[in-house]
């Protein structure tokens, strides 16, 4: 890639830093990001929570809480039906937690991807059928392309509330309430419009709140939403929405909540993973750690799991649980590395492609998902991966910048049974006669949107460059602060020049694709420098080299050091 450094407002990040008396690097990076006044750069570097707008600006939200009122006061039968992965687990546990602290009690049920499929399916609403008919059902983290199975419900006369952040593809469902700000609140861009259903979930259990305690209920006093934060952050971060707006204030405290207190369940998912209680948790221990144990009972088994997980209140029992996520993530781990590596046998044949697609009907459709994100970031190109489950082709889209899933999927709409998501995921099915027009479709979408890509989209971004010298205390505590990075706030690369390297590199993992560099200048301490995949594209010693990296802390059993990520690396120029 070819790299590129921002210009900035230099009389701007002089600015910032006099005032706010942060790192010059760091206030270089806010001016390059359009965060040129010391008001909207504070607001960034130490959000707050009343900055968040009020919750029943958001388009229905009135609607819902009346509804929600009279299911409390009149003691509704209530089932919940939320997604397999993060942000439906933690949208249905935050709502469960609510209404049962209201003297309800709920039913959950999450879809058993193997007989149900994804979402709000005609199979998991006959499921719920079956126990107790309820008064009201709530849709979490889908719906909003249900209009068959609500129609259905409505036709029993069950009311329904849907709470989704998943882009609509066909019409929407009639005679219910539906919140979902990518149908709705489009038009002036608001600070919740790119919320995930956990941050939605935050926002309806503070208008639930404010409702009540205008009722002067002395539980909405004494229900404190601070303390679901954490599983707002894990929602927001696994789901790889934007971290601008309202996402950015939501998980930087959820992030701060674990640091400070931690639930049974989660406690018992961190202690499994070895991320001792004295340690912070950081988006990529979410992302990389506790995430993919979440998601792995609803990619093998039953992800009903996780939420009992999540609720537990009892040590001994979430413990038990916790055992079990990490025994089916190491089975979800076996089978991806199977498919990952015949995956890339088959890549050798289409490199050339603008957009990455494969099918396998013997690939566990449960783990398809994983492998697609991999390829996607290992190659920034869109992915579609799939496997056959019930007849059907199924699997998963993921993307990388400049590239909307959702509008290169559009003009194959017509070959799919149904699909689902936003512009960097999406679920879909289909038939298995139409796997080759669509691989053919799906191509062409991906080549016209990368002809209509502006250059710049291509480039690798230099936030700035920097020294060896420049790396200490100080400037990784200012740096900390512009996390938690994602989409709209990538994580900082920058440029280290005229670097030359005097050993050779380490190669290590389990299939000896990464290897470790030690960077020095001869004048300060050397850093060891990871770089993941590396075997690729081995750096070559005694020559001077530019080095792109990330820099962060590294924890280990509650040491903290310096941590480089090597990005990518190439001749200095004479």
């Amino acid at each position: 890639m070819t790299w590129r450094q921002l210009e900035v407002d230099e009389e701007a990040v002089e600015h910032l830093y006099h005032v706010l008396r942060i790192h010059p690097t760091i206030a270089h990076i806010l001016v390059s990001r359009g965060i040129k006044t010391s008001q909207a750069a504070e607001a960034f570097l130490h959000p707050k929570l009343a900055h968040l707008q009020d919750p029943f600006a958001i388009t229905h939200m009135h609607e819902a809480i009346e509804l929600l009122e009279k299911a409390v006061h009149e003691q509704w039968a209530i089932s919940i039906i939320g997604d397999y992965d993060v942000d439906g687990i933690t949208s249905t546990t935050l709502l469960v937690r609510l209404l049962r602290y209201f003297g309800l009690q709920p039913q959950y049920f999450i879809p058993r991807r193997f007989t149900e499929g994804y979402g709000m399916s005609s199979e998991i609403v006959d499921r719920m059928l079956q126990h107790s008919p309820p008064r009201l059902v709530i849709a979490l983290d889908c719906g909003t392309n249900a209009v068959t199975q609500i129609q259905k419900l409505r036709t029993l006369g069950i009311q329904v509330l849907i709470i989704d952040h998943h882009q609509s593809n066909n019409e929407l469902p009639k005679d219910c309430i539906l919140i979902n700000p990518h149908v709705f609140d489009t038009e002036q861009n608001p600070p919740w419009r790119y919320l995930c259903t956990a941050g939605l979930m935050f926002k309806l259990i503070h208008a639930f709140l404010k409702y009540f305690r205008k009722k002067e209920d002395p539980r909405a006093f004494n229900f404190h939403l601070r303390q679901e934060l954490d599983l707002v952050a894990m929602g927001t971060i696994a789901d790889l929405v934007s971290l601008a707006g309202e996402n950015r204030i939501l998980a930087h405290f959820g992030l701060r909540h674990f640091s400070q207190t931690r639930r049974t369940g989660i406690d018992a998912l961190c202690r499994i993973t070895q991320i001792p209680a004295e340690q912070p948790v950081l988006p990529e221990d979410i992302s990389f750690r506790l995430g993919p144990r979440i998601n792995a009972s609803g990619r093998l088994a039953d992800a009903v799991v996780p939420v009992q997980m999540l609720l537990s209140e009892d040590r001994q029992e979430a413990s038990i649980l916790a055992q079990s996520l990490d025994e089916m993530n190491t089975e979800r781990q076996k089978i991806e590395r199977a498919i990952i590596a015949e995956a890339e046998e088959k890549f050798k044949t289409m490199e050339h492609l603008p957009g990455i697609f494969f099918f396998n009907p013997a690939w566990h459709s449960g783990i398809v998902g994983i492998v697609c994100g991999k390829f996607s970031r290992d190659y920034q190109r869109p992915c579609i991966v799939l496997g056959e489950e019930r007849g059907l082709a199924k699997g998963s889209g993921r993307s990388v910048a400049g590239y909307d899933l959702v509008k290169i999927l559009t003009p194959c709409a017509h070959l799919l049974e149904s699909w689902g998501g936003h512009p960097m995921a999406v679920g879909i099915s289909l038939k298995l006669e139409n796997v080759p027009l669509l691989q053919k479709t799906f191509q062409e979408a991906v080549l016209t949107c990368q002809q209509n890509l502006d250059k710049n989209s291509c480039e690798l971004l230099i936030s700035k460059a920097i020294s060896l010298d420049e790396i200490d205390d100080h400037f990784l505590t200012d740096l900390e602060k512009l996390q938690p990075y994602g989409q709209d706030n990538p994580e900082p690369i920058f440029a280290l020049n005229q670097i030359t390297l005097t050993e050779e590199a380490e190669i290590f993992g389990k299939d000896k694709k990464h290897i470790r560099l030690f960077i020095a200048d001869g004048l300060n301490p050397s850093f060891s420098c990871i770089y993941w995949n590396g075997i690729r594209h081995i750096p070559p010693i005694h020559c001077p080299l530019d080095l792109a990296i990330k820099v962060s802390w590294e924890y280990w059993q509650c040491r903290r050091s310096i941590r480089l990520e090597l990005i990518d690396w190439k001749h200095s120029s004479p």
